[in-house]
């Protein structure tokens, strides 16, 4: 039961997680560019720069879903069956993790790629709204 349990977690993680549409991840993040310019205060330069930086992390971004999609079709397909092999589930979900992993790491040099395009009064202003968007999240929950 409790394998159960981890493996549906596992798939719930790995299946249901972000938003992994490559045209709504390349709408939101022209709205953050936008927010950005207007919360910040980006010269034409700097606006240039960040377009610039988002492009390449796009591009690292539709190239690790384009590997991710095979298999999470594979787990779903798996997971709707009466009687699902876990086995096989949880094998698929661990080499969907190295992709998600890449994920996560491509975010981190996104966000400090973008930062260094800013002044320090900039950072900071950045900084604060991002704590500020991170707790409203831990209020949600």
């Amino acid at each position: 039961m409790k394998m159960r349990i981890v493996l549906g977690l596992l798939l719930l993680i790995f299946v249901a997680g972000a938003p992994l549409d490559a045209r709504h991840h390349k709408k939101k993040m022209e709205l953050s560019i936008e927010k950005l310019t207007e919360r910040l205060d980006l010269s034409r330069d700097q606006v240039r720069q960040i377009e610039d930086i988002n492009a390449k992390y796009e591009r690292l971004h539709e190239s690790v879903m384009s590997s991710i999609k095979p298999l999470k079709e594979e787990v779903r397909g798996l997971a709707k069956e009466d009687s699902p092999n876990y086995t096989q589930i949880r094998s698929i979900l661990e080499r969907m993790a190295p992709y998600r992993v890449d994920m996560h790491l491509n975010r981190i040099k996104h966000k400090n790629e973008i930062k260094s395009v800013l002044t320090p009064e900039q950072r900071e202003k950045f900084q604060k709204a991002r704590e500020k968007r991170q707790e409203k999240r831990r209020q949600r929950y």
